[in-house]
C-alpha cells in the first residue's frame, strides 16, 4: 500500500557526532534537536575565541575594540556551524568552495585540439556505440530513454495509489547491481514527427499550386523555427546504468515489461541511439 507521508532515510555516512541532542528541559521547553558535531563546534569556536582574546595581541586592545571582536567572532562561529537540510555544517562547504575559486577548474575547454582530460573528468563517459549503449570510464555500461510518467496533481487518490503501488513494486524488484539516472531538461518541444509528416504531404501533392506550397512552407517554418525553437517544454531521460552487459539486458526487459503491462509507471518509453544521446548530453555540457 502506498504511504500517506514520506522521509529522507539515514545517510549510510551516519555516526555519533550525527547524534542529535536535545537542549531541552522536562516540559519539552527550549532549543530543536542539534547535531553534537554542531554542539562541539560551537564549543571549540568560544574556547578559540577566548583564547585569541587572552593570548594575542588583542588582549591589548581597548573595551570596545574588545567587544567588536567578540561580537564578529560569535557572528563568524554561528554562520559556519549552521547546518542544511542534508544536516551538512557550512564550515565542511568551505574547502569545495576554495576548490571552486580558481578559473582553471570551472571551466572545461572543449576544442578539438585542447586537452580532453578536464572534459572527460566531467562527463565520465568512453563511448557511444551505435546500438545505444553508454560505455563509461569506470567499466560500467547504460543505456537511455525517453520517458513519459503517468504522475499529476490532479489524480484521483485511488489513481494515485495505484501509481504509487506499481512505482514500488518496480524498485523493489530493481536489479541491485544498477542504477537508475533521471535528467530533467527544459528543451525546445520535438517537432521531428510533424516536420516528418509535413515532408510526406509535401511529396504526395498531385497538383502544382503555388498557394499550397506557400502553406506548406510557411507550417515548415512555423514548426522548425518557432515551436521547435522558442516553445519549451520539460522533458525527462531514464538512464540504466549497469556493472555489466548482462546486468543491463535484464534490467531492460524488466523495464520493457512495466511499459507493456502497464502504463501507470511509465506511459511512454523509448530508447535512444547514438546522435539521440549525443544530441540530449550536448545542451547540459555545452
Amino acid at each position: 500500500m502506498s504511504k500517506g507521508s514520506y522521509k529522507i532515510p539515514f545517510s549510510m555516512d551516519y555516526n555519533y557526532l550525527d547524534l542529535e541532542i536535545a537542549l531541552q528541559n522536562s516540559n519539552g521547553v527550549g532549543l530543536k534537536p542539534v547535531p553534537l558535531k554542531q554542539i562541539l563546534f560551537v564549543i571549540g569556536g568560544l574556547i578559540l575565541g577566548l583564547f585569541l582574546i587572552t593570548n594575542t595581541p588583542l588582549r591589548n586592545g581597548n573595551i570596545l575594540q574588545i567587544i567588536v571582536f567578540v561580537v564578529l567572532w560569535l557572528v563568524f562561529v554561528f554562520m559556519l556551524a549552521q547546518v542544511d537540510r542534508s544536516k551538512t555544517m557550512t564550515v565542511f562547504k568551505i574547502p569545495t568552495l576554495l576548490n571552486y575559486i580558481p578559473k582553471r577548474n570551472r571551466i572545461a575547454i572543449t576544442r578539438a585540439s585542447s586537452n580532453p582530460i578536464p572534459f572527460f573528468s566531467i562527463a565520465n563517459i568512453l563511448s557511444l556505440n551505435k546500438d545505444g549503449v553508454i560505455q563509461y570510464s569506470d567499466g560500467t555500461f547504460g543505456k537511455m530513454y525517453m520517458v513519459v510518467g503517468s504522475a499529476s496533481i490532479l489524480l484521483f487518490e485511488a489513481d494515485r495509489d495505484a501509481i504509487l503501488d506499481r512505482v514500488g513494486s518496480f524498485w523493489r524488484n530493481f536489479n541491485i547491481n544498477c542504477e537508475a539516472i533521471f535528467i530533467t531538461n527544459k528543451e525546445p518541444q520535438k517537432v521531428h514527427n510533424q516536420i516528418t509528416h509535413l515532408k510526406k504531404q509535401y511529396d504526395n501533392l498531385t497538383v502544382d499550386d503555388a498557394d499550397l506550397v506557400a502553406l506548406i512552407n510557411m507550417q515548415y517554418d512555423t514548426l522548425a523555427n518557432k515551436i521547435g525553437k522558442n516553445y519549451k517544454s520539460i522533458h525527462q531521460y531514464l538512464i540504466l546504468k549497469c556493472d555489466s552487459l548482462e546486468d543491463l539486458t535484464a534490467n531492460e526487459i524488466a523495464l520493457c515489461n512495466e511499459v507493456e503491462s502497464s502504463s501507470k509507471m511509465i506511459k511512454r518509453c523509448v530508447p535512444l541511439y547514438e546522435e539521440n544521446i549525443a544530441a540530449v548530453l550536448k545542451p547540459i555540457y555545452s
